[in-house]
């Protein structure tokens, strides 16, 4: 907490110096706006710069440490570009108990003399019970003083909940930021969604506001956007980026909670289907691995907020990165369609009507019968069960947007918080079934890995055949890694794993594979979509060092799959008859 006791330690932080003809005076000058701001110890007293308003002068001493927030609070302000013609203290508001009125703390007009953001300073210390703490809770529970301020000042943009504190000699400030303009994009949603406009327009009440942020925007706030010094301009408010370096890593304690919450999303939104469910959410995790790879410095696998986002926005991101993905990781092209694609059919072909209709046409041809729903949790097929979609979607998102999952080193807790998801969300049949990550473990161990790499100057080439869910590749990339790193350096790493290879029939587990070899760090593992049994252009015949698989031996008719040619490249297939073929349920290797 700031204190007289450490006020003049804070002051020297940022940036206040030591009078030269007024004793015990510090003051510090803003040359954007050519203001001084002083502290009067003798007579304790804060001068603010002329031009800055006050409707009451309480805050201009040391008799609470509130005012030293404000103080603190201003002195960021100032430095940010706002002038002190835009700063008014103690703001009056009718319907308190003094004279009459409530007192805020810091208004912010704008040029126009408007209000533009709102701010009531509270102390904090880091506990829970801080004034900060508590404030927060109370305008949560029925909106608490900023709401009581909003209801005369209606036009202010937005509403901030500030406090500041001195930390280890350092100066911290932490706030709630709510925004009090509408997102039309977002009420289209739904047309049962009040708006803050509409509520102004019948002249509600303070309540009524209230409502609005509860109800049609989630009790949506940021904390970072408005007050950053040297990244956020005066009247420049935003949403700060979400970055790379913001994420957290996969730790023991997510994955059970990870997992509760999926089932409960489920449940909450009567999603019947677990094993599309678990689909979808692959895709999604496709999606957040292009996200974090190609968007380091402004990820958009993240809802943004009802305040700053809409569903259509928000799962067109989700579809052109998943279209990424595919194609850079998994060689295959999704039908995707973006508005630059569609603004260029008009722009570059505006002379040509009948070019025009071809191209768009050729799009709604694409969409309509190429194109499917890798995000539908629902079946979705009218616009009402877009948004409940859209939902459901939301919530998955919001569940993964705050964690890792692109590592340089295994994560041991990501792979298993993957494998949990995988457990409950893949129905395995006939032909179908996942070696367990011991039996995997074990079989690798056995393999002369040290020997393999030690004594070869050429990458030896591995694969499983049958792959499913990956677990042989990612227990045997994972087992190289530290014979690799010690005999060959660990700049070799990469280029051993991409001579390891996978084929799987299935196509969604192909999805599962690759994502789960990057979630595991081992982005450069090779999954091909096909079958097995038949030649791949990726697939080099022979050269192989390392075979290790456990393929399905047994599946009813499966030979009827494959073609004269394909049954023929193999000693056994030559020598079966066609109606053999029909009931043969066993295959021997060439």
């Amino acid at each position: 907490m700031i204190t007289k006791d450490n006020l003049r330690e804070l002051l020297v932080c940022l940036g206040f110096q030591q009078s030269d003809t007024i004793l015990d005076e510090m003051s510090m000058h803003f040359a954007n706006i050519n203001s001084t701001i002083a502290v009067d110890f003798t007579n304790e007293l804060i001068k603010y710069p002329d031009g800055v308003e006050a409707d009451r002068d309480t805050t201009k001493n040391f008799s609470k440490n509130e005012n030293f927030v404000v103080l603190e609070c201003v002195v960021g302000l100032l430095a940010q570009g706002y002038k002190p013609e835009h700063i008014v203290l103690e703001p009056e508001t009718p319907g308190g108990r003094e004279n009459g009125y409530y007192y805020g703390d810091i208004l912010i007009r704008d040029n126009h003399k408007r209000p533009y953001l709102l701010i009531e300073c509270k102390t904090e210390d880091g506990k829970e019970d801080d004034e900060f703490q508590k404030a927060w809770r109370k305008t949560l529970l029925d909106g608490g003083q900023l709401f009581n301020y909003y209801n005369t000042y209606r036009q202010a943009q937005y509403l901030a909940l500030y406090a500041s504190d001195f930390v280890d000699g350092e100066p911290r400030c932490d706030y709630r930021l709510i925004t009090m303009t509408d997102n039309d994009d977002y009420l289209e949603s739904n047309p049962h969604l009040a708006s803050y406009t509409k509520v102004s327009h019948d002249n509600g009440t303070r309540d009524d506001f209230f409502r609005v942020w509860c109800d049609t925007y989630g009790k949506d706030f940021s904390t970072n956007g408005a007050f950053e010094v040297g990244e956020v301009p005066a009247f420049g408010i935003k949403k700060k980026k979400l970055t790379f370096d913001d994420l957290v890593n996969v730790e023991e304690d997510d994955i059970h909670k990870k997992y509760h919450r999926f089932a409960q999303i489920l449940r909450q939104y009567n999603v019947a289907s677990h094993e599309n469910a678990f689909d979808k959410l692959v895709n999604l995790f496709l999606v957040k691995v292009v996200d974090e790879s190609q968007n380091k410095n402004d990820l958009q696998f993240l809802w943004k907020g009802a305040a700053y986002d809409d569903y259509y926005s928000f799962q067109d991101r989700l579809q052109k990165m998943y279209h990424i993905g595919m194609r850079d990781y998994l060689g295959e092209q999704v039908t995707y369609v973006d508005n630059e694609s569609i603004d260029n059919a008009f722009r570059l072909q505006r002379n040509d009507p009948d070019a025009i209709k071809k191209q768009i046409v050729e799009y709604f041809r694409e969409l309509k019968f190429y194109s499917n729903s890798d995000f539908g949790f629902l079946d979705v097929h009218n616009k009402e069960l877009f948004f409940q979609n859209a939902v459901i979607l939301k919530a998955m998102v919001e569940m993964l947007q705050n964690i890792k999952l692109k590592t340089d080193v295994q994560n041991q807790f990501l792979g298993d918080l993957f494998e949990n998801f995988l457990d409950q969300g893949v129905k395995q049949n006939e032909g179908q079934y996942f070696t367990p990550t011991p039996i995997t473990r074990f079989m690798v161990s056995s393999l002369p890995l040290e020997e393999l790499i030690k004594g070869s100057m050429e990458i030896p080439k591995a694969i499983d055949y049958a792959c499913g869910a990956g677990h042989f590749l990612n227990e045997y990339a994972s087992q190289i890694r530290d014979f690799v790193v010690k005999y060959k350096g660990i700049e070799q790493l990469s280029d051993y794993y991409k001579n390891i290879f996978g084929i799987e029939k299935e196509y969604r587990l192909s999805k599962v594979s690759k994502v789960s070899s990057i979630m595991y760090g081992q982005d450069g593992i090779q999954i091909v979509y096909g079958d097995g049994l038949v030649p791949h252009d990726k697939i080099e015949e022979g050269g192989f060092k390392v075979l290790v698989a456990n393929p399905p031996y047994s599946v009813t008719g499966f030979l009827k799959t494959l073609s004269k040619e394909e049954r023929y490249a193999y000693i056994l297939g030559r020598e079966m008859r066609d109606k053999a073929v029909e009931s043969c349920n066993y295959i021997v290797s060439p």
